[in-house]
This record gives structure tokens, C-alpha cells and sequence, in this order.
């Protein structure tokens, strides 16, 4: 994009400069290919992937799993995460820095939070793939 306005490090358009497609992304809309021992598949729409971000101060991510798939203990410094669980059956959690763990398992529909810059993990534990969507609270969450 070739712009001379710029705003946490990413360039911006101006508003003659815009269209509806700045503010479009398919990237989460193909499944793709799991092929780690994990068991996971993470697809991550953040500002360095989807520039229409810039300034919203959120992302979306997709996460596939096969069964008995996990998602490793990480953390997202900048950002708090809620998760959706679109389809199947798992276990989620975090840890406070004070060692105390806040875990569930949740079925399809269900949410669960994970505070900004605490550790945090999910797995399936259910029959089946699973589908869960993150929401977080930052355009570029780092992890």
C-alpha cells in the first residue's frame, strides 16, 4: 500500500482511498492443513496479515483441531483472548501469576477468557475435530 499517513507502524488510507475490501478478509475461511504433532492449526488475521485492522485495536483467530489436539501453554503479552467453541469439546485454562489455575471444560457454544499476559492452553478432549474462534484485544496480540 502506498500511503504516507501511518499509525502504530502500519500504514494508513485515506478515506477517498478506501474501499468495502479494506474492511473484507477471507483468511479464516479455508480449514488448511494440520501437519504438526500438536494436533493444531492456528490461523491468525492480525494487522500484519489484514491492514484493515490498523487502528481497530482487535484480531481474529481460527483454531482447528484433530482429536486429543492441543493448543501448548503460550502467552499473548499485549492482549486478553476470549474463545468460542464453535464445534466439539474441550479443556481451557490459565494460570494467574500467583500459580493459580483457572481451567474448564467447555462444549460447543460455550466462551472462556484468558487474561492479558497470563499463561494459557487448550486441548481437545472430546470426539472429533474442533473449531474455536479467538477474539483478541489487540491488532498484533504477539505471542
Amino acid at each position: 500500500m502506498n500511503s504516507r499517513i501511518s499509525l502504530n507502524g502500519y500504514a494508513c488510507k485515506t478515506v477517498a482511498d478506501s474501499s468495502t475490501e479494506d474492511f473484507w478478509s477471507p483468511l479464516l475461511g479455508k480449514r488448511g492443513n494440520i501437519t504438526n504433532s500438536l494436533g493444531s492449526l492456528v490461523t491468525l488475521a492480525n494487522v500484519e496479515k489484514y491492514p484493515g485492522l490498523n487502528t481497530f485495536g482487535l484480531s481474529l483467530t481460527r483454531i482447528y483441531f484433530t482429536e486429543g489436539g492441543m493448543n501448548p501453554p503460550h502467552v499473548h503479552p499485549c492482549a486478553s483472548k476470549i474463545v468460542y467453541l464453535v464445534r466439539g469439546s474441550m479443556y481451557v485454562g490459565f494460570v494467574t501469576t500467583g500459580n493459580k489455575l483457572f481451567a474448564k471444560r467447555i462444549n460447543e457454544g460455550g466462551m472462556f477468557m484468558f487474561p492479558k499476559g497470563l499463561l494459557h492452553s487448550q486441548m481437545n478432549v472430546g470426539k472429533g475435530d474442533v473449531v474455536i474462534l479467538a477474539a483478541l484485544s489487540r491488532q498484533n496480540p504477539r505471542v
